[in-house]
């Protein structure tokens, strides 16, 4: 998922290396907003597998404060990924 991310960055990103309207360009746009989609049907899987399955018993037992920061920050990280393509989405299509 981390190089589809990196791909959709780098596609939006070397658009700006040729001119408007140029057929490069516009192939370069589309290749964003089609590597960003698959994000965000990666990401709604991941949430799935995420809501879906238990977590794995670690051993030895983590200390708390780091269980506390896991629980209440991967919700928080899983909201940013969503909202990150969510607002690419609205973009294009606004």
């Amino acid at each position: 998922m981390l190089l589809l991310i990196a791909a959709v960055h780098a596609c939006i990103e070397l658009r700006r290396n040729f001119p408007r309207g140029s057929d490069i360009r516009e192939g370069l746009k589309t290749w964003h907003f089609m590597l960003g989609l698959s994000v965000l049907v990666l990401v709604f899987a991941r949430v799935a597998l995420r809501f879906g399955s238990a977590v794995p018993q670690i051993e030895p037992d983590p200390p708390k404060w780091q269980s506390s920061f896991a629980r209440r920050d991967a919700p928080g990280l899983v909201c940013v990924d969503d909202w990150h393509v969510a607002f690419g989405v609205a973009d294009a299509w606004g």
